[in-house]
C-alpha cells in the first residue's frame, strides 16, 4: 500500500485535538474503508501512530491524535506536525518496530502472529496508547509475559485523565471515561444478519438480564 504524506495543522472539537485529512488521502485509502472509517499506520513528526480516519459531513475525513497517538506537546492546537499514512486491511495489523524486535528477541514473534487480528490489534493499542518512552516500555515487556502466559489478563490501554463529555455531533452522553465512540447508528438487526438464530437468542437472553439491574442504555 502506498504511502502519504502531508503537513497539518492540529485543531480542537471540544478537547478533541485533530487533524483534516487531504481530500488525495481520502480517495486513496477509500477502497479500505468499512462505514466510512478506514485504518491507518504510520508517523506523525516521525513518532509511530496507529489511527483511525473518522468521515465528516462533508465527506473528508478527519484523524484524532488523542492519547499516545502524538507526543507531547504536540496534542496542542495550533501545532503543525508532519504525517506519513498508509491504509491497513481489515485483517492486517502493524506491529511497531520497537515491539517487533523485542518479539524477535524473545522468539516470541509467531505467537503473536498466530493469535487472532483482533488480539494483536489490541495489544499494539495497548502500547501505542501510552505517552512516554519508560511507560511504551513497560508495556511491550508486559506485552511479551502476555505472550508466554505468565499473565492472564491481556494488558489495558492506558487510561487518560480526562473529564466526561457530551459529543457535540450527535449527543452522545459518556458516563465512564475512556469510552470509544463513533457517531455512526446502526440496527440491532444488522449485527445478526447471516448469524445463526441462537446466536441472537443468546444475546437477547444475556441482554434481559442486564436490563433486570437496569438502567441500561445499549449503543450498536
Amino acid at each position: 500500500m502506498a504511502k502519504y504524506s502531508f503537513r497539518a495543522v492540529i485543531a480542537k472539537a471540544s478537547l478533541n485535538p485533530f487533524v483534516d485529512v487531504p481530500a488525495q488521502v481520502t480517495r486513496a485509502f477509500a477502497a479500505f474503508a468499512e462505514h466510512g472509517r478506514a485504518r491507518v499506520a504510520g508517523t506523525i513528526n516521525g513518532h509511530p501512530l496507529h489511527a483511525t480516519l473518522v468521515p465528516t459531513k462533508k465527506g473528508a475525513h478527519r484523524l484524532y491524535v488523542n492519547g499516545g497517538c502524538a507526543p507531547q506537546p504536540a496534542s496542542r492546537s495550533a501545532d503543525h506536525v508532519i504525517l506519513e499514512l498508509h491504509a491497513l486491511r481489515d485483517d492486517e495489523v502493524d506491529v511497531p518496530k520497537d515491539l517487533a524486535k523485542r518479539l524477535a528477541e524473545a522468539r516470541l514473534r509467531r505467537r503473536f502472529d498466530a493469535l487472532s487480528t483482533s488480539h494483536r490489534r489490541e495489544l499494539v493499542r495497548s502500547i501505542e496508547d501510552v505517552r512516554s518512552a519508560k511507560n511504551r516500555a513497560v508495556r511491550i515487556e508486559r506485552t511479551l509475559r502476555h505472550l508466554r502466559g505468565e499473565l492472564t489478563q491481556q494488558p489495558k490501554p492506558a487510561l487518560v485523565d480526562k473529564p466526561l463529555w457530551i459529543c457535540s455531533k450527535c449527543g452522545h452522553p459518556f458516563v465512564t471515561k475512556n469510552m470509544n465512540h463513533s457517531c455512526a447508528r446502526h440496527e440491532l438487526d444488522d449485527v445478526f444478519r447471516d448469524k445463526p438464530m441462537h446466536v441472537r437468542a443468546l444475546f437477547d437472553r444475556f441482554r434481559a438480564m442486564v436490563d433486570e439491574r437496569g438502567p441500561t442504555t445499549m449503543i450498536v
